[in-house]
């Protein structure tokens, strides 16, 4: 169904030496890169049906310190006081894909499924559970962006399938997890000099992206341009309940909190 699968398999995603690269590269960095990851036809296929679903697109745009947020089976967070991140994009979450969207049906696919579990090391590694936050596109303009942040999940794909004209770079932090624990200045390091403290991972349009989500402090730094970027993330987590937390169902992903709570 999709040539992009056709071709992990011809170019040897199975294959040891590489697995062995790339999770030495996740693991020391948080996120990795398989350039031209996607066909070109598989690309402009999510492409256009990206940009039928633009219309359904929710504004997200706000200032909060996503580092208070009580989340699942993560330690907490020192954050420094009045510490806000700013996130502004536009989004469209998961349930707005019907059954048959490609996207939907790609991230489906007991292949893809697969061959997350072997570049994560980790066989446990399953869909993620909440519709809303399973599957989402995001759509970012000149000047927005996505602030300091860990995500929910264990692990994040992101398929690249538009990088716009500029901007819109990924920034993930240097120091771990366990480190950003310890010390509310260990965060404070990280957003006030990035440049010591964070470092860029590269991609380009067909790119997959992966990245530990609730492990990984990262950002997006603002787009310029005029064409805007567009990514579409796949969430993936070790344990089947996870789910994001209250304030994101009834923000960034309001359209599915709006519906479960009219059923």
């Amino acid at each position: 169904m999709f040539e992009t699968l056709n071709a992990i398999k011809a170019r040897g995603f199975n294959d040891k030496a590489f697995c062995s690269r790339f999770r030495a590269k996740l693991d020391r960095f948080g996120a990795a890169t398989i350039f031209d990851f996607l066909t070109h036809e598989d690309r402009l296929r999510f492409e256009n049906e990206t940009l039928r679903l633009r219309a359904k697109a929710h504004r997200y745009d706000t200032w909060y310190n996503p580092f208070n947020e009580r989340k699942p089976r993560m330690d907490t967070i020192k954050s420094p006081s009045g510490f806000r991140s700013r996130f502004c994009l536009y989004v469209v979450d998961g349930s707005s894909f019907t059954d048959g969207s490609d996207l939907k049906s790609f991230y489906r696919m007991p292949a893809f499924l697969q061959l997350m579990q072997v570049l994560s090391n980790d066989s446990c590694l399953r869909r993620y559970m909440d519709t809303g936050a399973c599957l989402n596109v995001t759509f970012m303009g000149h000047g927005d962006r996505v602030g300091w942040h860990f995500d929910t999940c264990d692990v994040v794909a992101a398929l690249v399938l538009k990088v716009g004209r500029g901007g819109g770079q990924l920034h993930f932090s240097t120091r771990d997890r366990t480190e950003l624990c310890q010390s509310s200045a260990h965060i404070t390091d990280v957003v006030n000099s990035p440049t010591n403290h964070s470092f860029p991972i590269p991609y380009r349009e067909g790119s997959l992206v992966i990245f530990r989500g609730r492990h990984a402090l990262h950002r997006i730094g603002p787009v310029l341009g005029p064409e805007e970027r567009i990514v579409a993330l796949m969430s993936f987590d070790a344990t089947a309940a996870s789910r994001v937390t209250q304030s994101l169902q009834s923000t960034r992903y309001v359209r599915s909190s709006r519906r479960t709570k009219s059923s």
